[in-house]
Order: C-alpha cells, then sequence, then structure tokens
C-alpha cells in the first residue's frame, strides 16, 4: 500500500481543489452581495435633465453618485440675462402708459375744445353773424354788422344742420365759419 508520504503527496492536490473551490464559493457569495468593483459597469436607464429656460450654469446643487428625490434642486441658471428683460419690460410698459395718459390728455383736450366750438357756433347763430340766421337787417345793423340771409351759402344752413352733427370735425368746421363771419362782418382780415 501507499506510504504515508505518498499519500500526503496524493492529499494535496486535493486539498488544494477544495480551497480553491471554497475560496472561489466564498468570493462569488461575497461579490453577490457587495457590488464594489475596480473595473464594473453598470447599466441603469439615462434620464436627460433640462430647463424651461435656456442658460447657462451658474451653480450645481448636487455631485456625481448623489441620490436625487423628485423636485430637489439640481442646478441653477445665471439670471442676470433674465432681468435685464423683465426691467426692459417694465421700462417699456411705462412708457406704453405714459403714451396712453398723454393720449387721453389729447383726446380729453379735442373734446373740450369741440364743445367750445360748438359754443361758439350757437353764439354766432344767436347773434346773427352766422349766415345761417335768421335774423333781420334791422337787427344786424343795430350791431354793425352785415345782414346775411338764411342760406346764402354758410354750410351752416338749416338746411344742412339737419344733416351734419354738431360734433368732432363739424364742430371745428362750424367754429371756423363763425371766426370767419365775426371777422369779415367787423372789418377784420
Amino acid at each position: 500500500m501507499l506510504s504515508t508520504k505518498a499519500k500526503l503527496v496524493a492529499l494535496i492536490p486535493v486539498i488544494v481543489i477544495g480551497a480553491t473551490i471554497y475560496l472561489g464559493w466564498t468570493h462569488m457569495t461575497r461579490m453577490n452581495e457587495n457590488l464594489l468593483s475596480q473595473d464594473a459597469t453598470l447599466t441603469a436607464p439615462i434620464t436627460q435633465i433640462s430647463s424651461t429656460v435656456p442658460g447657462r450654469i451658474a451653480e450645481i446643487h448636487v455631485s456625481e453618485n448623489d441620490e436625487v428625490q423628485k423636485g430637489d434642486l439640481l442646478f441653477s441658471l445665471e439670471d442676470e440675462s433674465y432681468r435685464l428683460l423683465v426691467a426692459q419690460a417694465e421700462a417699456d410698459l411705462k412708457a406704453a402708459e405714459a403714451l396712453y395718459a398723454a393720449q387721453q390728455r389729447s383726446i380729453a383736450a379735442e373734446t373740450a375744445n369741440a364743445q367750445i366750438a360748438v359754443q361758439q357756433i350757437e353764439r354766432a347763430r344767436k347773434s346773427g353773424t352766422c349766415r345761417g340766421n335768421t335774423g333781420t337787417p334791422t337787427a344786424a345793423a343795430a350791431q354793425g354788422l352785415r345782414y346775411r340771409p338764411a342760406g346764402a351759402g354758410c354750410p351752416h344752413s338749416k338746411a344742412r344742420r339737419r344733416s351734419i352733427p354738431r360734433t368732432g370735425a363739424a364742430a371745428v368746421e362750424g367754429s371756423r365759419c363763425a371766426d370767419f363771419h365775426a371777422r369779415r362782418d367787423t372789418g377784420g382780415d
């Protein structure tokens, strides 16, 4: 039979093979539990991140391999260009409001001028200085004016007064007519 020495030599490969199997099994078990490695790759879904507005990144609030939750702030954008746009929009708004106020004042002034023109026309008609008057030659002579019979060419004669409203351009035209007749009747230019 085999000597003790031969038994030991035959036992060494069995021990080495057994130890290799044991160490391999423990290593594989440990690798499944702990996934750290120097040369490893992980597969995971890639998530694209973008902002709703373009801009340069000013600050990143997370670092590599940080766990993030929905709603966490990941990065901040530079806001100087947006602040300038807001300031420009506010300035444009103020300019538009000023223009609107100026137009409102202009409308109010034109309305007041139209009302004054209507009043001047009424006074001219009552005093008999408009060609569309119904005055008499005696009344005109008493006022130092020349008499003009009604409808003698004045655009504000009775027939025309019915068709032209006395507001806006017609009122201004009536004021010009009254001024013209007053100057002409008093000998002015």
